[in-house]
């Protein structure tokens, strides 16, 4: 067995057994890369600003222009596991703030990945350049990049997105569709509970902080009502209605699931 022991100066703690690398690992970065996090928010009052009230109708803009009532909080990062993400009201905020956290991670022992960093600004024209650079080396400034499954894209939209999630659950289905959906031998409500729980998900990750137009839900209901009608054998030349398809499968249209979600979101905030 092995044993092991701190090095507290001047002494040493109590030997003990250690766990196995692969089960601590995880936990043991994820404190130290926090130090490193922490150390860049104390040194620097980068961000973005956020003013919020939680008092009165949260529809009320209006409430906000007071001088006494009104709460800011100041958003840094966005941290999951070993991914980070910056973000700040301007270029030269951004710089200040990569500077600041590479030279932390030197102090730290880490070094960050130019190849793996992005930099992307958000506008409504989704065309600014931003120069960023880290270590003398310049960043690449992308339009959209995916974090955490969710596409963001530079011009605020959720275009990019939608099509990721239609992209991600016709994927699903296809790798379903010989065996489950296509089968003779399943019943029909047998096909339907796999979709719900495979492919629809696929379609409505992350929509509870959705912001959608029209558009978004036409694209998302065509695909929905696609794939049930492939599930009910129903052809286009049928003429079948598509709210015919929604009673024989028993399933709701995707604004109502979507509709649903954000609720239940509100409701636990």
């Amino acid at each position: 067995m092995t044993w092991s022991a701190v090095s507290l100066s001047p002494m040493n703690s109590p030997s003990f057994s250690p766990l196995p690398v692969g089960t601590v690992a995880p936990t043991l970065f994820a404190l130290y890369f926090a130090v490193v996090d922490k150390e860049v928010l104390e040194s620097t009052s980068e961000g973005v600003c956020i003013r919020f009230r939680t008092d009165g109708c949260v529809f009320n803009l209006a409430r906000l222009k007071s001088r006494t009532k009104v709460s800011h909080a100041l958003i840094t990062e966005m941290v999951y596991a070993d991914d980070l993400c910056f973000v700040t009201e301007s270029p030269d905020g951004l710089q200040k703030l990569m500077s600041n956290f590479n030279e932390s991670c030197r102090k730290f022992g880490l070094k960050i990945s130019v190849k793996k960093t992005e930099v992307m600004s958000l506008d409504i024209q989704g065309n600014e350049t931003v120069v960023i650079k880290l270590g003398g080396e310049k960043l690449k400034q992308v339009h959209k990049f995916r974090y955490l499954e969710s596409t963001i894209s530079s011009k605020c939209d959720l275009d990019s997105g939608i099509n990721s999630r239609i992209g991600a659950a016709a994927a699903s289905f296809g790798k379903l569709d010989a065996k489950v959906f296509s089968s003779h031998d399943l019943k029909l409500e047998t096909k339907i509970s796999v979709y719900m729980a495979v492919v629809l998900p696929n379609i409505l990750y992350s929509s509870e902080t959705w912001t959608v137009y029209r558009r978004h839900i036409r694209a998302l209901d065509r695909f929905h009502l696609k794939c049930l009608r492939k599930i009910l054998n129903i052809r286009w030349s049928d003429r079948i209605r598509n709210t015919e398809v929604l009673r024989r499968a028993n399933v709701d249209g995707i604004e109502a699931f979507l509709i649903r979600r954000q609720l239940k979101r509100a409701e636990s905030c």
